[in-house]
């Protein structure tokens, strides 16, 4: 486990991603961080979590590695992400979108994995 949240500024300009350490001991913050972008890539809420904790997910169909908040990729759906499920024994992911989307849906097999 990370321990960590994740939080998005969406009031910004263009939007930015933070973590939040948190001591699982005390429950006290430790620190923070925050993506290494500054409007490079398209990001707001709601976020989700990938099953290992290793990748955020966003609205805007974005990923990053939870561990330093680098981008890793893009859904590219035609729309913002409305919902996300990868069964734990799956190997795709599910992904809804708010946008007709292209008919077939675009294979989201091998999603690239954070190191």
């Amino acid at each position: 486990m990370n321990h960590k949240l994740f939080v998005i500024a969406s009031g910004l300009s263009p939007s930015e991603i933070y973590n939040i350490n948190v001591d699982p001991a005390t429950g006290n913050t430790t620190g923070y961080g925050q993506a290494p972008y500054w409007g490079d890539y398209g990001m707001f809420a709601p976020l989700w979590l990938s099953g290992d904790q290793s990748l955020l997910f966003t609205a805007a169909g974005t990923y990053f590695s939870t561990s330093n908040l680098n981008y890793i990729g893009t859904f590219n759906i035609g729309g913002a992400v409305q919902s996300m499920l990868r069964p734990q024994a799956a190997r795709l992911w599910h992904v809804g979108a708010i946008a007709k989307l292209p008919k077939p849906l675009p294979a989201l097999d091998n999603c690239p994995v954070a190191e």
